[in-house]
């Protein structure tokens, strides 16, 4: 079964300065589908980044699509993440204009246990206001397993 989660990140950037969301995908052998929409005011340059070394920032919630049942998902995203010395591979890349809003890879598959860093830095002269939404979809089962364990002892007595 799946499940449909978002996130939503906004805020101004100032002139020639950045803004970075970091995703953490699940080490459980888990398929996570993500897209990945930037909305922004001036032109500004839009980076994914997978492998990053970074340590997460201040989280930012997840939200349940259908707002109905939730289980607590798996992958997660914080933005103005610390730390480490590289975002890691640029794999997608776009310019997003005045007024524009653009999608970065629609429906990319995310390997599991990996960082990315999505990275949007404001043009030189003007400051960018942007609004940033990270949807994916996370495969879980209904069956959950239960293992228990016993201990035998045993005394012996003389």
């Amino acid at each position: 079964m799946e499940r449909q989660y978002y996130v939503t990140d906004s805020s101004t950037i100032a002139a020639g300065d950045t803004r970075s969301i970091m995703i953490i995908t699940p080490a459980q052998r888990r398929r996570v589908r993500v897209d990945i929409v930037v909305t922004v005011s001036a032109i500004c340059d839009v980076q994914l980044y997978e492998g990053a070394d970074r340590v997460a920032g201040t989280a930012i919630t997840p939200i349940a699509a259908d707002r109905v049942w939730r289980p607590v998902p798996l992958m997660t995203a914080s933005h103005t993440p610390t730390g480490g010395t590289t975002d890691g591979v640029l794999i997608d890349a776009a310019i997003a204009r005045v007024a524009e809003t653009v999608t970065i890879q629609p429906t990319l598959q995310l390997k599991a246990n990996r960082k990315y860093i999505v990275k949007l830095t404001a043009n030189a002269l003007t400051e960018v206001v942007h609004v940033t939404v990270i949807a994916w979809d996370e495969e879980f089962s209904l069956l959950t397993t239960t293992t228990t364990s016993s201990t035998t002892s045993s005394t012996t007595t003389a």
